[in-house]
């Protein structure tokens, strides 16, 4: 039996794991900034940058998700986004469409910032990142995880063999993901998936644990614990 599938206006759930869905579609990888946390407002992101070394950091690539039975509605979907389909190897952007798109040829592919070590040595480097970050308190947050809408026609699983990594670019919530494939029958083959403004649907964030309590008197991110929609 799959993983129960549950997307709201403002989250989605996959098994028993929450992600933020606030201001999905102007974010990426590495995204930095203040977290919202209010009874009354939406909780997620609000970005202040995104880590300059981002681009050096492994990712890992998890097997598509489909939402054909997921508890959803066309509103709750759309979270008042107009998302656009990633675009695969060269295959152009296209804007998504509830009622020709959801459960027919829409799939929710999970690449995943692989090392927390890795990402806490970039935080440390990012010199705009540890400002944005302190300025921000216990409230500061990076984004590690990111749900990426892709065509089920443009996917298939030797994604998940690829050795991927990440190259930011310098427009707001844009990035390219680079997937090379070693060995078998597709040995060499290069996967390149353009994520534009739209084409993040969901994300996961991690929190940076200082080297003292005190943050303003800080020097150094020692760690970054995962947070959850509706936790923290």
């Amino acid at each position: 039996m799959g993983k129960e599938v549950v997307i709201g206006k403002n989250h989605f759930k996959v098994g028993g794991t929450q992600y933020f869905r606030k201001l999905s579609g102007v974010i990426q990888l590495g995204s930095y900034g203040k977290k919202t946390k209010s009874a009354i407002a939406v909780n997620g992101l609000n970005s202040d940058g995104v880590l300059s070394s981002a681009h050096n950091l492994a990712i890992t690539m998890e097997p598509a998700i489909s939402i054909n039975s997921a508890k959803t509605s066309s509103n709750a979907f759309s979270a008042n986004v107009d998302f656009q389909y990633a675009s695969v190897n060269g295959s152009g952007f296209l804007d998504v469409n509830w009622g020709r798109d959801v459960g027919h040829d829409l799939v929710l592919v999970k690449f995943v910032i692989t090392s927390i070590h890795d990402l806490v040595e970039c935080m440390n480097l990012d010199q705009a990142c540890q400002t944005s970050l302190k300025q921000a308190k216990s409230n500061g947050r990076v984004i590690t995880q990111a749900f990426v809408i892709v065509r089920a026609s443009h996917y298939d699983n030797s994604w998940r063999d690829a050795k991927w990594n990440a190259l930011l670019q310098g427009n707001v919530g844009e990035m390219t993901l680079n997937g090379t494939l070693s060995g078998g029958t597709k040995g060499g083959k290069t996967l390149t998936v353009e994520v534009g403004a739209g084409s993040v649907f969901a994300y996961g964030l991690r929190k940076p644990i200082w080297d003292k309590k005190n943050i303003s008197k800080t020097s150094r991110i020692i760690w970054a614990d995962a947070d959850e929609w509706g936790i923290n």
